[in-house]
């Protein structure tokens, strides 16, 4: 409301022809690309008075100019529209070197934000060649406030750069970095919806730490409705999360729940050939495959294949997990056999190209290819994919973690089929005290081990 009446107030002042009324405007469509859903009219703003106007009067010595173009990327990021994103970014980045050179933390910052965008389209080399380069920039003058904040925003980049590729220990210590520097400056509410506590949730997801996980991120939705208000684009992460949380936790009923509030919010303002709608969708598809449901599983993770493939192409890592979520979804549909291992093969071909074959998520697709050839009768083509992704996992996680603990099935299940009936029972015996340790004795997978030992 006192953004509009400022804009109303220059407009009788000084007109609308001028740069100080079309300042105000972009005042405007910065607010409602970092705060609102009202992204289609912030998108109009900066064409017409970001690069029909003020881009004419202003050059890159204005931090207000660069923040704009900063803030007109990210619009375009958050829509999908990745090469009108990377354009800005260019730009932007080619201009501050030329202007303050290498050293300067404005280059810094505008690598930083290209970083983001390499990972998002997975290019994680060079994202990491990026932030190597800002981080050290930036680290030097971090005493200041404004380099602080930017020098935190470069870890949580590399924290999130990390976690993808795995290195969960260096991650945390990443973001718990990240956040004492800007601990001091924002209040308590801004860290519980900040970026570096969803990096956090995210982590503490993936790698088994699920206790206090439920509490954190339903008081981060609340601080986030009170914030922004019900119906935000920032409950989509959260409400997520807190779906993605309770499919592992067996809460199907509760999954589905806070999934959809997501794949709602995300609809209403992205669209549902978006990739934020995606998101939502490829959870829905881990609940209805949970209970039962593959055909409604195979149409949503077709949908969600679609669009990734749409908007990332064919070579990308979200592409990856969802050819491997397919061909397990085909699997379990008795879909044509060559087909599905080609889905698995492509996955994991993906994947090894651009996250490497020590990462669990090749492990993942591993792990699924192995359980097709278990059930297939390939015996001696399972084992060595099942060792090779225990190596992974234990290295990642540890030797109690859940992963490990679906390994130990499938591992008692090749032992079964090879009526060596007691190592089935003890891989078994095995996997349920993991989940029992983890969860607990009602859990549906510590349950389903019960039975196999039965």
């Amino acid at each position: 409301k006192n953004l509009l009446e400022i804009v109303r107030l220059q407009k009788e002042l000084v007109g609308e022809q001028t740069p100080s009324y079309h300042q105000c405007m972009l005042d405007l469509a910065d607010f409602y690309v970092l705060y609102t859903g009202k992204l289609k009219q912030g998108e109009e703003i900066y064409k017409n008075s970001l690069e029909k106007i003020v881009s004419k009067e202003v050059d890159y010595k204005s931090k207000f100019y660069i923040n704009n173009l900063y803030n007109q990327s990210k619009l375009y990021q958050i829509t999908d529209k990745f090469p009108l994103s990377q354009t800005i970014l260019n730009k932007v980045s080619d201009q501050l070197k030329g202007r303050y050179g290498v050293g300067h933390p404005f280059f810094a910052e505008a690598q930083e934000k290209l970083a983001a965008l390499d990972i998002e389209l997975g290019k994680y080399n060079d994202a990491r060649i990026k932030l190597e380069s800002s981080i050290a920039i930036l680290k030097v003058k971090s005493s200041e406030l404004d380099v602080a904040k930017q020098y935190a925003e470069a870890l949580e980049t590399l924290a999130l750069l990390q976690m993808l590729e795995g290195e969960y220990t260096e991650s945390r210590k990443t973001l718990n970095q990240a956040n004492k520097l800007i601990r001091k400056e924002i209040s308590a509410d801004q860290q519980k919806s900040s970026i570096a506590s969803e990096e956090m949730f995210y982590l503490n997801i993936y790698t088994g730490q699920y206790q206090g996980t439920e509490k954190k991120l339903k008081e981060s939705i609340a601080v986030r409705e009170r914030r922004f208000g019900n119906k935000s684009r920032n409950l989509i992460t959260p409400y997520n999360q807190l779906g993605e949380l309770y499919v592992i936790t067996g809460d199907f009923t509760d999954a589905e729940k806070a999934v959809n509030r997501a794949s709602v919010i995300s609809s209403s303002i992205f669209g549902d050939s978006s990739l934020k709608f995606s998101e939502s969708l490829s959870l829905l598809e881990k609940i209805y495959c949970a209970i039962g449901d593959y055909e409604k599983a195979e149409e949503a993770i077709r949908k969600v294949l679609d669009i990734q493939i749409n908007k990332y192409g064919n070579n990308n890592y979200h592409v990856a997990q969802s050819l491997n979520r397919l061909a397990l979804i085909r699997y379990y549909n008795k879909g044509n056999a060559q087909e599905i291992e080609n889905n698995f093969k492509e996955s994991l071909k993906i994947i090894k190209n651009t996250l490497g074959e020590k990462n669990p998520e090749y492990a993942d697709v591993l792990k699924n290819l192995a359980l097709y050839y278990i059930e297939s009768n390939k015996l001696a083509d399972a084992a060595p994919l099942l060792n090779t992704a225990s190596t992974i996992y234990i290295q990642k996680f540890g030797k109690e973690n859940v992963h490990s603990a679906e390994l130990l099935i499938l591992q008692g299940n090749l032992s079964y089929f090879k009526k060596n009936y007691s190592d089935a029972k003890n891989k078994y015996t095995e996997a349920g005290n993991i989940y029992l340790k983890i969860f607990d004795d009602e859990h549906p997978n510590y349950v389903r081990t019960l039975s196999l030992v039965g």
